[in-house]
């Protein structure tokens, strides 16, 4: 099933020039689910036809994401907010084009291009090579798009598709089509397609299929016809313009007696195999079957009713109508003992008919259904004034005509014995079918009901003794849970944690400068912000009072820090990412960012100034950030982790802390509590360990550089500790503090 906002239809997008687009496999921006071949690589200026578009997720910056309309990927409009493909306007409608090609034909092409490599590119390259068009034939447009960028400009059509009841080897069930074409803006001799005008010399209703080239034919003609000869098929046509060879065979039944005849027709050029056949319950069947073998093609002539087989491309069946009448009175006979016993069942009275009556709403003979009567149930005819309705078959004073000019209604010598119309069996047959379903549905539906009752009675039983349970075993009242969130609430320090595991870098003595600021239970009872730097040889402390710490800045924050006069506790907020990046908030409202961080950043920090307040911010690999503001809202760019927008978009409870690290790490808290994270090996196995002992995690900062190096994570809770030899002494000392 499509997407509820998903687009449907056929619309065509240009690579905008000094761009490539490699092709997905699935609706994604990632090179890792590109086609590695660089025959999948669509250059700036090339155009693609597309059938569905898939609008952006809320907040991103890729897509919308478009697939090609033959099946070979997925493109899309733009990536980290550049515009890589653009819309070119289309027109729909239905014209004639005179295909001028003397020497060649014309071929036609995937996608709407000129290039001259497109048979060589897996992007425009068709599925069907042996399809030519040759000079004189005529073909039908449904959609065409002008490319004003060449010079000249080109006109390119996409060849109409057509129904089922028109089919040809080269059309797919009425929703394919032959390909797009392109000609010339001048109406020069070089031009591969002319317009046609009303008054054009031609007639279309014996142009509307292409031809095919007579060579690469799949099927070798002289191996079906000894394939046909040997399995008592007789040859009836043979057509070398449609490529097709046609046989009869006669069809017999088990017991010896004659069933009729099967008509086989095996386009040897598309090894495309074409039955029909008597149905003893549809009639006049009609199967196809693509790409067959020689294997297949001999087993359809030992028996042209096996639908087992189908061929490497696939098959479909077409019933046509009229049905014959003799197997038409057979079906009826049938239909009246099983449709009977049905309405039987299900309590519904059917009334005898032993004839038709000629005139329709008769009070004749009639099928009683359940009709509202007086306001309440009950059952009731249908027919005139919604009271009595009787099938009306033509006799020979019946309106319709007598029989011999009125096939509708057949009749025979004898007016007791009648044989019911073509149209009327094969509803009956459906309706059989139909009343059949209902049945087994209505048997499964009382057999899915029991089972449901069932289980809620269950449920409810297991809820009131676990209820139980957990009120005599935790003696933990409503008021008391209210009165401990209330005192939680009113103690930050309490909320946020006084606990933390770390790990840190050796590099600059990092770690044993946070242990003097923060070795202690009390030190660390006040921090109210701790970010990494680098590979975690450096950190960022805020405190409650305002005061604040560092070490191993970046340099280029620490160049401005030192330039503008600033001192060690002149920074109330500081980030900084993997590639340089920062983001710092100033004592006196001033906020400062890297050079280069991009319009949407520094307009975000402006809004920020004004309208909302920043509450965390976080830079990740690649130009990737992302800012929470203290209102709960939130905004992201680049390749920001797709499990944490998930994870933000489950919720309705706002973000509070949030981090990014290497390869994809991340954690980010809720207001309510949760967390979720994927999170470097040590550092999740602390997590867990932390979870374990009934310690309640707060938050994770990882090291933008190299989380693995260095991690520290936050937690409330009864006394824990970790020895310096725990596990998570990877690369540098850990510091356990309950």
């Amino acid at each position: 099933m499509p997407l509820v906002h998903e687009t449907h239809g056929v619309f065509v997008y240009r690579v905008v020039h000094g761009r490539k687009v490699a092709c997905r496999t699935v609706p994604h921006v990632g090179e890792e689910h590109a086609f590695g071949d660089g025959r999948w690589t669509l250059s700036g200026g090339d155009m693609v036809a597309v059938d569905c578009v898939q609008p952006s997720l809320v907040g991103s910056n890729n897509g919308p994401f478009l697939r090609l309309t033959n099946g070979r990927g997925w493109v899309f409009e733009r990536k980290y907010g550049e515009e890589v493909m653009e819309p070119i306007p289309v027109e729909r409608g239905l014209w004639p084009y005179l295909v001028r090609a003397p020497t060649r034909g014309l071929r036609p092409r995937a996608q709407p291009t000129t290039r001259s490599e497109a048979e060589d590119s897996d992007v425009f390259l068709y599925e069907d090579d042996d399809v030519v068009y040759p000079h004189g034939y005529v073909v039908w447009a449904d959609v065409r798009v002008v490319d004003a960028t060449a010079s000249p400009p080109v006109t390119f059509v996409r060849v109409q598709a057509r129904s089922i009841s028109h089919w040809s080897p080269y059309d797919r069930a009425g929703v394919g089509t032959t390909g797009w074409l392109f000609t010339l803006a001048t109406d020069g001799d070089d031009a591969q397609l002319v317009p046609v005008g009303p008054s054009g010399d031609f007639n279309p209703r014996y142009q509307r299929q292409p031809l095919e080239v007579e060579n690469g034919d799949r099927l070798d003609l002289s191996a079906v016809r000894a394939a046909a000869t040997k399995r008592g098929l007789t040859e009836t046509s043979h057509s070398l313009v449609a490529r097709r060879v046609s046989f009869v065979k006669s069809l017999k039944d088990a017991g010896g007696a004659a069933r009729g005849e099967a008509h086989v027709d095996v386009f040897f050029g598309t090894a495309t195999v074409a039955t029909r056949v008597q149905h003893p319950r549809l009639g006049k069947t009609q199967t196809f079957r693509r790409l067959c073998t020689m294997r297949d093609v001999e087993r359809v002539f030992a028996d042209p009713r096996n639908e087992r087989v189908t061929g490497g491309g696939g098959g479909y069946r077409y019933r046509r109508r009229p049905f014959d009448v003799e197997d038409e009175a057979a079906a009826a006979a049938a239909e009246a003992a099983t449709s009977g016993a049905m309405f039987a069942k299900l309590g519904i009275a059917t009334r005898p008919t032993t004839k038709p009556s000629a005139t329709l709403g008769s009070t004749g003979g009639g099928l009683l259904l359940p009709t509202p009567k007086g306001g309440g149930g009950g059952f009731g005819t249908l027919g005139t004034g919604m009271e009595t309705l009787s099938l009306s078959l033509a006799s020979s004073t019946s309106p319709l005509g007598s029989p011999s000019t009125n096939r509708a209604a057949p009749k025979t010598t004898d007016d007791d014995a009648w044989t019911p119309h073509d149209e009327e069996g094969s509803l009956r047959g459906e309706l059989r079918e139909l009343d059949a379903a209902i049945a087994r549905l209505m048997t499964q539906r009382a057999i899915l009901s029991s089972h449901l009752l069932d289980i809620e009675t269950s449920s409810r039983e297991r809820a009131q003794i676990d209820a139980m349970v957990d009120e005599s075993e935790t003696g933990f009242s409503a008021s008391a849970a209210e009165a401990s969130r209330t005192k939680r609430r009113g103690d930050p320090r309490t909320a946020r944690g006084r606990g933390h595991v770390r790990v840190l870098s050796d590099v600059n003595d990092a770690d044993d400068d946070f242990n003097r600021k923060c070795g202690g239970t009390d030190q660390f009872a006040d921090v109210k912000f701790v970010s990494l730097f680098g590979e975690g040889d450096g950190w960022f402390i805020a405190r409650d009072g305002g005061n604040s710490s560092w070490c191993g800045l970046p340099e280029s924050l620490a160049d401005r820090l030192w330039e503008a006069g600033r001192g060690d506790d002149d920074m109330r907020y500081a980030v900084c990412g993997p590639s340089g990046e920062y983001y710092c908030e100033l004592p006196d409202g001033q906020k400062w960012c890297h050079d280069g961080a991009g319009d949407r950043f520094t307009s975000l920090i402006g809004k920020g100034t004004r309208k909302k307040t920043i509450s965390r911010v976080a830079f990740g690999e690649n130009d990737a950030w992302i800012v929470i503001f203290t209102n709960g809202a939130c905004e992201w760019n680049g390749p920001v982790p797709e499990a944490l927008v998930a994870a933000i978009r489950a919720t309705d409870e706002a973000p509070t802390e949030v981090s990014l690290g290497s390869y994809g790490t991340f954690f980010v808290a809720f207001a309510d509590g949760t967390y979720d994270h994927d999170l470097p090996d040590a550092c999740g196995q602390c997590v867990y360990d932390l979870e374990e002992e009934g310690m309640t995690v707060t938050c994770v900062q990882l090291a933008p550089v190299d989380s693995e190096a260095g991690w520290l994570v936050r937690y409330s809770g009864a006394f824990f500790t970790f020895s310096r030899r725990s596990p998570y002494d990877r690369v540098g000392v850990v510091n356990a503090v309950p």
